[in-house]
């Protein structure tokens, strides 16, 4: 995967710059998008919004479980609140998010 890739050029050139470090971390966030079927994802000012490509079997429960932050609308868009804090940190954020749907979807 991605992590490989990454591991493998720092190998070879040593420490990646930010910048290849941040395209690595996009990378890995489509790659998570593709893998869990969803077709957007919207990074807002306080919330991110996500679009599954179906609506996903038990979405309903992580709602209920997380609400008020997790917020279902229509069938197949799912808003999540974050904190500044969380802002400050994008990619941990949607990798959290991530952990969350492949462990209860």
């Amino acid at each position: 995967g991605v992590k490989a890739v990454a591991a493998e050029i720092e190998d070879i050139y040593g420490p990646l710059p930010l910048e290849a470090l941040s395209l690595l971390r996009l990378q890995e966030v489509k790659a998570g998008c593709r893998d869990l079927g969803i077709g957007a994802l919207h990074w807002l000012k306080i919330r991110v919004v996500i679009e599954f490509e179906q609506s996903p079997d038990k979405i309903e429960a992580l709602v209920l479980a997380n609400s008020p932050r997790m917020k279902l609308k229509g069938g197949t868009s799912l808003e999540v609140s974050f904190t500044p804090k969380e802002a400050t940190h994008p990619h941990v954020f949607i990798h959290w998010l991530f952990q969350l749907f492949r462990s209860n979807l």
